[in-house]
Formats: C-alpha cells, structure tokens, sequence
C-alpha cells in the first residue's frame, strides 16, 4: 500500500493534475477517497450535471460539449439555478485560435413590454406572466455546441432526457428553495402539478418524473432552435402566456438569435479579465476592480472595516454608473463601457 501511494503521488506530480501532490500524499484514509482522472474532469454544482458532462467526453466529445450537456442536465435537477426558460451567458477560450469569445443568450422582452405598459401597472413584476422576457439560454447552448462541439444534439440531449423522463432525486437544497418560496409558487396550477404534493413542496428524497419537460428536450433534440423559437414549443409558450394575461408573443421569440461576440475585459494587477458584454452586468465587477487597483487593500487587512468599506463604495460607484447608462446595445447606441473601465475613469 505504501509503494502505492508514492507511485500516485509522483504520478499527479508529473501530470500536474488539479489536486496537490502535497494533499495525496498525507491522505491515508478512505472513507471519501479522492477523485482522479486520466482522460476528463467535470465540475459543477451537482453530480447529475458532472455526470452529465463526463458522459460526453467518455462518448468523444470536448469540454464544450460537456459543458452544453452539464448545463441543460441542470435544468432538470437544479430548475431554482438553471432554465430552458432562462438566459445563458458564455465565456470561452479557443484554444485554436487562442482567443477569448463569448456566446450571448441573454433575450429580449416583448414588443409590448413598453414603459407605459409598467406604469399602468406599477412597475414590472417578478412573477406572473407579464414579467417573463425571450429564453436565450437554449440558442446560446445550440450555437455553443454547433460552433465549438463535436458531438450531435441527440448525445447532448440524452442524460437531460433521461433525467427528466426517469426521474431524479431531490436534493435537500432544492425541497428548501420551494419550501422558501411555496408562496410565490402556489398561485401557479402547473408548478403545484409538478412540485408540490397536497400543497406542500417536494420533499428531499423522492424522486421526481418531470415528462413534460423529457418531451421538450427530445423536440429540440430532433428540431433543433427552430422547434422552440418558431415551432411548437415557441406555440405553446406563446398561447399559454396569452391565456394568462402575458405579453410576450410567438413573434418575439421567432425573432431572437444568440450571437457569439466579444468579451469585455480589463487588466487588473497582471491578470486579463474577461466577462460578456452588455446585457451582462460583467462591467460592474471590472469597473469596481479597476477603482480598488490602485489601492492598498490587503495593507488594510482582510474583511478590516476600511477593507469593507472600500470594496462597498466601489461596487456602489460601479452599480450607479450601471444604472445611469448602460442598456442593452442593440437596442442603444453608444454605452460608454470602454470609458467606464478605462484607467482615467477609474481613478476619476
């Protein structure tokens, strides 16, 4: 056994794997062995999605077919973090080209979402069902795979499939997260048809068989985009909005694309930054960074009231600048974000 374990430890010495030699070496006991790799390794918010995404490099595939595969598994077991109905912002290094690219899902609202709609209604609203805008995370996820993967929709599609049609187990966080919000969710018939029981929220444990949502993946495994922004998924969004006093209408969807697109990206310290553009709020972290540069932070020690206080009013500066002029740039023009992360402007 003791042979073993040198051998591993210079084995992950030489293969500068993502755990420390150091640690390897001094762990003895096996209750939770450490994870190693050869070929592969996935890390994410949960093992269905990690397995997921290891599925596909087992089957061939590249990190950005795993990473398609985690995300949309994600959908099923995470669906408080991660939507078909939500955004997906992507950022990518390709290492052919050597550049750092970005894949924008980040969707519109409706044509009839207008300012005087909201003020006939007191503002816009979280919930219901004139608050939702165009899901861009399933073109985004598309293009992702097809500019970048190897592999066919159906491959991608499959362990989300399969979770969802199945079943998968419910984590602790998640029967929290409904329990938390059982008010907000209850008012809405087909949520309480798939994640409550006699009104009270799943429980951690039990297994949940979300077919519906298996059936919606194998549409736009085999349909591709055009099954969910122009055909019947894109029909059913629609018609049910509708019903429910929504505005977001077939047309909207139909008329959204995900783009790939140029990160932001700052130098900070030594280190290239990079986040996706507008409508990412990515300019707010680097704009605080490039004010906090040129100060002495850990002179102030960590988490010290002056350390606090600085990082507070940077983030503060920086969320104003976000308010008053940042908007989404393809539908205004001229958003100062190369001015607001300059080095005159930060130390302005």
């Amino acid at each position: 056994m003791a042979a073993a374990i040198r051998y591993q430890c210079m084995f992950v010495r030489k293969l500068s794997l993502f755990l420390s030699a150091g640690w390897l070496c001094a762990q003895t006991s096996t209750w939770r062995p450490l994870v190693l790799g050869l070929d592969g390794m996935v890390v994410s918010g949960h093992y269905a999605t990690a397995h997921a995404g290891y599925k596909m490099l087992a089957q061939g595939g590249n990190a950005f077919d795993a990473a398609v595969a985690a995300a949309l598994a994600s959908t099923v077991v995470e669906p408080s973090r991660a939507g078909i109905g939500g955004h997906s912002l992507v950022v990518l290094y390709d290492a052919r080209s050597k550049r750092v690219r970005v894949i924008d899902g980040g969707g519109w609202a409706g044509r009839r979402a207008t300012v005087e709609f909201f003020r006939s209604k007191d503002g816009i609203p979280l919930d219901g069902a004139t608050s939702p805008v165009v899901p861009g995370s399933v073109d985004a996820l598309l293009l992702l795979a097809q500019k970048y993967g190897h592999l066919s929709r159906d491959k991608l599609f499959e362990p989300s499939i399969q979770l969802s049609e199945r079943g998968s187990v419910v984590s602790e966080n998640m029967h929290n997260v409904f329990r938390r919000n059982q008010d907000r969710l209850l008012p809405y018939p087909s949520t309480v048809k798939q994640w409550f029981v006699q009104k009270e929220p799943v429980r951690m444990g039990q297994v949940v068989v979300q077919k519906e949502l298996g059936q919606t993946f194998r549409l736009i495994a085999s349909g591709g985009r055009e099954a969910f922004y122009k055909g019947p998924i894109a029909r059913r969004i629609a018609e049910f909005l509708e019903k429910s006093g929504g505005i977001l209408e077939a047309a909207d969807l139909a008329g959204f694309a995900a783009e790939e697109t140029e990160p932001i990206h700052i130098r900070y310290k030594g280190y290239d930054l990079y986040t996706p553009p507008p409508t990412s709020s990515g300019h707010v972290m680097l704009q605080a960074l490039k004010i906090l540069e040129k100060l002495d932070l850990k002179a102030m020690g960590h988490n010290s009231a002056a350390y606090l206080h600085h990082i507070a009013e940077a983030l503060n500066l920086a969320f104003a600048d976000r308010e008053a002029l940042v908007a989404d740039p393809r539908f205004v023009k001229n958003v100062p974000i190369r001015e607001i992360l300059s080095e005159p402007y930060a130390a302005k």
